[in-house]
């Protein structure tokens, strides 16, 4: 169970660096490490022996040879030379010896490669506080991870997206025990050698081995422990003991990235090896032998570590160094594992073992792999393993025997599985179930699960429940929950509550909790400091900040400094940004620009997240999330609107037309709405029909009331009364005016009234001027010149017009001529044509003339009739005629009777009856 020294647990003092697995040197011979180099202080030795003195749990980590086991024994044989050592010869040693009733004191527990001990039933958070009470410091588990190991378990700790049901990914308790590990106990030792830790090494020393590693490209120990030398060894050389060797190095690494770290026997490296000998030597008779092989590959590379390690049982293990090399493509390994070493390992792994081939295979994308080996050690009692088999089963959109393999864990007491059931039984719509186990998730201690109790509740619609959960999850120190806590307070309008959560989610690394402090505080008013969390989020990588920052920036008028804002965040992929950059540039004459910036926000890769939908914040929190996509999906449509309108400014209307199309399908009720116009104006009425009306269908108000006036024209009196009513609804002013106008055509006096009245008194002009003439046509003459007159004073020349003519009809020739003046200034025809007329009437001939001149030359027939008519009465026939002329060849009847007349030789008194009847006889404008 433990490694032991005399029957009995050895001193820190009594043990040599090569029995705890420092790697041997170049050079070295004595079989205690005796003539190891010297030390070499590292810069992260002040934080390891901090450590080491508070005792608990300490993490060195660093590539492979990068010297931290070396660093580690030197640490203790410093601080702790009297200490017990406790070497762990299986992962669950350590529970076993405290279930047997061992106290621990004055102890060093000596962890390298603690990925090998974060197996089921090995070491996890509540056997950690069984070995390391709180406040007791004199025992140190003192580990060692490579950082490729570290990076797998940091990638299954990584928190949960904000707002949604997240399930808890692989391998959670490793995870979760190295995510609480931060700050100093985390010990980082380099690859290479810093300036000062070069420093410190005597330029006098003796010792050639470290002079040359000083001058070696590769790191300072992995040098010393030839690890380059052993790549050269593994993948350069020729001649059929080097393939055999060469072979059974692959072999053996390859066993070990299928994740089988145990010693292979000779036997199954026997069965292995040969399929990584190339065909062309496999069948030659001078082949080595196996034994061969294994000799050349096991022997140490000038004196220090060898590929291969040889131990007992006639077994080997392939080095570290060489793993972590093949792991990113270094060495003649290359592509997926060989199927035949997947077989093996499963066959050689026992429950512990295939937890770690089952991991293995799922990194790899061996499902099938990891299936198997998952439910080996889940048949074996382990409910970690059948949680995480429920995962990958729920991965694989296998339901049910997901749902079986939680419950098994979750009925073993596993919290993660509880939680993960939970979640996938609301999925499924199982809610009152899913609300089950999430709780006893939640009561075992699963902070993950009161979160997502909240969430639950927040789609069940029931808010009160999901701050209540959100708060215990925020209590717990749930990150995302804390950020949705100020969410929900800030919709609630509890911005002083809301600020508070959304910044202590922010302190914990909550990006879009950083960001929405920023939003609170501009809504305030609190620019300034708005500005300095923007810059916060922005310094985190929060692209999104860039766009508001930048909004910011453009309001207070700093608009280069914005458009700097817009540029960076656009290159770093923000639709919004690309769409303001291009506002900005258009505005500033760059069309080019601007065209490019719109085309690039208009076609922005979009993948909607495969989550379901959660709950969104006031802005953009992170990337690969629901708010995001849908933030930028809606930028991105807008885009295409505006590349529309671009294009139809330069009169390209067939690329206006195909950009105004995609937007439109892609929902935007504007591009619909312009697409529907312009081919309205193109006279393709059905299909513009269509667009309009899909485009009110969508909300979008001024469709409505454009296809309203569409359907009027059309005489569709009840489907345009419905568009009308429906825009007014919107209080879009024209409609009601215009809903006032047919009801009035469908002689339903009172209602149009109504209507016009809601227009008028909300300052619409032609409102004002309608509702004069519905109030003139039934006499209430009074109530009709106060509206005319606000009309004309609004600036509506019909409205002048129906002035003058209400106050001339009433004998107020005077305010009439000043009314007729105005609008006829204005450019009303036929105001100037009733001038005329009063003047003629007032025997003020020249004026007369004048205003008939105007009005005909303003395309006026009746004007033309008229200065016919004057001019004869002042015997200037000859002109008069050819005014009559003029207005017989435009149609006017009663100038076509005049010339007959004529042409009869009738007199003037006799053909006078032919006229038109009196000035006042012109209708008015409605």
């Amino acid at each position: 169970m433990l490694h032991l020294h005399d029957a009995a647990l050895p001193l820190v003092g009594q043990l040599d660096p090569l029995r705890l697995g420092v790697k041997p040197a170049i050079g070295t011979v004595a079989d205690d490490g005796r003539d190891l180099p010297a030390y070499v202080d590292r810069v992260s030795d002040g934080d390891l022996e901090w450590a080491i003195a508070e005792g608990g749990l300490v993490l060195l980590h660093g590539p492979a040879a990068s010297g931290k086991t070396r660093s580690a024994f030197e640490a203790i044989r410093r601080l702790r030379p009297a200490y017990q050592l406790i070497d762990p010869t299986h992962p669950r040693a350590l529970r076993q010896l405290l279930d047997a009733g061992y106290e621990l004191r004055n102890a060093v527990i000596w962890l390298d490669d603690l990925e090998r001990y974060l197996v089921p039933g090995g070491l996890d958070e509540g056997l950690l506080q069984r070995l390391c009470p709180a406040g007791n410091h004199d025992v140190v588990v003192l580990a060692t991870i490579r950082d490729e190991e570290l990076a797998r378990l940091e990638q299954g700790a990584a928190t949960h997206s904000h707002g949604e049901l997240t399930s808890t990914g692989l391998d959670p308790g490793g995870a979760r025990l190295v995510f609480h590990l931060q700050g100093r106990r985390r010990v980082a030792v380099g690859k290479y050698l810093t300036a000062a830790e070069k420093g410190r090494i005597d330029s006098t020393t003796s010792d050639q081995r470290v002079a040359e590693a000083l001058r070696a490209s590769s790191g300072f120990a992995e040098y010393l422990a030839a690890g380059p030398q052993m790549m050269r060894r593994w993948t350069v050389g020729d001649g059929p003991l080097f393939d055999v060797g060469q072979a059974v190095i692959c072999a053996a690494v390859d066993c070990r990235r299928a994740g089988y770290h145990r010693p292979i026997s000779v036997e199954n490296l026997s069965a292995l090896f040969r399929s990584y000998v190339s065909e062309a030597r496999r069948l030659r008779a001078d082949l080595p032998t196996l034994a061969e092989g294994l000799g050349w590959a096991s022997q140490p590379v000038l004196g220090a570590s060898s590929c291969l390690v040889p131990h007992a049982g006639n077994s080997y293990l392939a080095s570290d160094y060489l793993v972590d090399q093949a792991q990113v493509g270094a060495g003649p390994l290359a592509g997926e594992i060989d199927p035949e070493i997947w077989r093996t390992v499963l066959t050689l792994a026992d429950s512990d073992a295939a937890f770690s081939v089952a991991i293995a295979a799922y990194s790899a994308s061996r499902t099938d792999i990891a299936v198997t080996a998952f439910r080996r050690a889940a048949d074996a009692g382990h409910p970690n393993a059948d949680y995480n088999l429920g995962v990958l089963l729920e991965d694989l959109d296998r339901q049910v025997e997901a749902e079986q393999s939680y419950r098994r864990a979750a009925d073993a007491g596993h919290a993660e599985a509880m939680s993960n059931l939970g979640i996938m039984l609301a999925n499924l719509g199982r809610t009152e179930d899913a609300e089950q186990w999430l709780r006893r998730a939640g009561d075992a201690g699963e902070k993950s699960a009161l979160y997502n109790l909240g969430v639950l509740m927040d789609e069940l619609n029931r808010p009160e429940d999901a701050e209540r959960w959100w708060r215990k999850a925020a209590a717990a120190g749930h990150t995302v929950a804390m950020f949705n806590l100020g969410v929900v307070l800030r919709e609630a309008g509890r911005l002083t509550d809301a600020e508070q959560w959304h910044r202590r989610a922010a302190s914990q690394g909550h990006i879009g909790a950083t960001m929405n402090v920023g939003v609170l505080l501009e809504e305030q008013g609190r620019v300034e400091e708005a500005e300095q969390w923007w810059r916060h989020a922005i310094d985190a990588g929060h692209t999104s900040a860039m766009f508001d920052l930048g909004v910011l920036l453009a309001n207070e008028g700093r608009v280069e400094e914005a458009a700097r804002w817009y540029r960076t965040g656009a290159e770093a992929g923000d639709a919004s940004a690309m769409f303001n950059l291009a506002v900005f540039l258009y505005e500033h004459n760059d069309i080019a620009g601007a065209e490019e910036w719109y085309r690039r926000a208009a076609e922005v890769p979009l993948k909607p997240p495969n989550d379901r939908s959660r709950k969104q914040s006031a802005r953009a929190t992170e990337v690969d999330s629901w708010h995001w996509y849908e933030r930028m999906a809606e930028v991105s449509v807008e885009a295409m609107k505006a590349l529309g309108t671009l294009m139809f400014q330069r009169n390209d209307v067939e690329d206006a037309k195909t950009w105004w199309q995609r937007g439109a399908e892609a929902g935007s009720s504007g591009a619909m709405f312009n697409l529907g116009a312009m081919l309205l104006r193109q006279e393709q009425v059905a299909d513009a029909s269509d667009w309009l009306r899909r485009a009110a269908d969508a909300g979008h108000t001024e469709a409505t009331f454009r296809l309203g006036v569409l359907l009027a024209g059309q005489d569709c009196g009840d489907e345009a009364e419905q568009c009308y009513r429906r825009a007014a609804a919107a209080a879009h002013l024209d409609a009601i005016n215009n809903l006032g106008g047919l009801l009035e055509q469908q002689d339903r006096p009172d209602e149009a009234e109504q209507w016009y009245r809601r227009a008028a008194e909300h300052g619409h002009a032609g409102a004002m001027s309608n509702l004069g003439v519905l109030l003139q046509d039934q006499d209430r003459d009074e109530e009709a010149e106060q509206w005319f007159r606000q009309a004309a004073r609004a600036g509506l020349t019909n409205a002048m017009f129906n002035l003058a003519m209400l106050v001339e009809g009433l004998g107020r020739t005077e305010e009439a001529e000043q009314e007729y003046r105005e609008a006829a200034k204005a450019g009303d025809v036929g105001s100037m044509l009733n001038l005329g007329m009063l003047f003629e009437d007032e025997d003020r001939d020249d004026e007369a003339e004048h205003w008939y001149r105007r009005a005909a030359g303003a395309g006026d027939v009746e004007a033309l009739f008229r200065m016919g008519a004057l001019l004869e009465m002042q015997d200037r026939v000859d002109e008069g005629e050819e005014w009559y002329r003029r207005a017989a060849e435009a149609g006017h009847l009663a100038a076509i009777l005049r010339l007959d007349a004529r042409s009869k030789g009738m007199s003037s008194s006799e053909d006078r009856q032919a006229e038109s009847g009196d000035h006042l006889g012109t209708e008015r404008h409605e």
